[in-house]
């Protein structure tokens, strides 16, 4: 998430520097080879845009794109048909930057993981303050895929959409979406703590749909980056229950990261709580 919002924060950014030093009548669709190289050279990799581009200072700060196109070459990739962002003008004039709105229509994020289970993300350059802020974020219609080392799909997510808001890049984190699996919705909600070194607290809930279970998560979220890539891993509590078989529950510790799962200690109950079983 952190990542990802500094990407955003730094297209903004870089576009209204360049708007402040020019003439307001600017048509900046004529102008997309120079607000390509500023991207590309803020954000530390190669930057695309498509169709109109649309930035204005009055009466609201903000930037609307018809599409745009991130890829740093390391498998990483963030392409989105349509980009709106806002921002706030009192909190701009003191240095902060606070987004009303970021909204993407129809986003494609596509990740990489390699042999240790790491995935790459998109690198960026610049580091943004952690007083930036989004009063909203919205994806509509999106796809989130991660192939695994071999090339093949390891995760698949349509249909996503997605309403959130985040005090900083460094969190707290909240918000709730849905998404398509099996031809079913999946609907889920979430919230975090601040990053704290390479974690930050977790409650994810997600509804039974698709062919998954009802899953109540809550616990450390790591993330332990190298020069190769990040690895993330999961360490607390989870609930499992599905309504087939008259109901069942499954509770206990979880450890999880892309390469294996560990649910120790988990106690599996069938038909209500009298019947519980021990799974050590």
């Amino acid at each position: 998430m952190r990542e990802i919002l500094t990407i955003i924060a730094c297209l903004l950014v870089a576009l209204l520097t360049a708007a402040l030093a020019g003439p307001w009548f600017i048509d900046w669709t004529e102008h997309r080879s120079l607000i390509e190289a500023q991207l590309a050279k803020t954000l530390g990799t190669r930057v695309v845009t498509r169709g109109g581009i649309d930035l204005k200072l009055l009466p609201t700060p903000s930037l609307e794109l018809d599409g745009i196109e991130i890829d740093d070459g390391r498998g990483a990739m963030f392409r989105s048909q349509r980009v709106r962002l806002e921002l706030s003008v009192t909190p701009l004039m003191r240095g902060e930057f606070r987004f009303i709105e970021a909204s993407f229509d129809k986003p494609d994020i596509r990740l990489a993981a390699g042999a240790d289970g790491a995935f790459l993300l998109p690198r960026t350059k610049v580091a943004i303050p952690d007083d930036v802020q989004f009063e909203r974020i919205t994806l509509t219609n999106g796809r989130l895929r991660i192939a695994d080392a071999a090339g093949g799909v390891a995760v698949d997510i349509e249909n996503l959409n997605l309403d959130a808001e985040a005090a900083s890049l460094s969190g707290p984190f909240k918000g709730s979406g849905t998404f398509a699996r099996a031809g079913s919705k999946v609907g889920f909600r979430f919230n975090t703590g601040v990053l704290d070194a390479d974690r930050i607290r977790l409650k994810l809930v997600s509804d039974e749909g698709g062919g998954l279970p009802r899953a109540d998560i809550d616990g450390l979220l790591i993330v332990s980056a190298s020069a190769a890539g990040a690895q993330l891993s999961f360490e607390g509590a989870a609930n499992f229950s599905g309504r087939a078989f008259a109901g069942w529950r499954l509770s206990g510790p979880l450890k999880l990261d892309m390469l294996g799962m560990s649910m120790d200690g988990l106690e599996l109950r069938v038909g209500g709580d009298d019947a519980a079983i021990g799974l050590n």
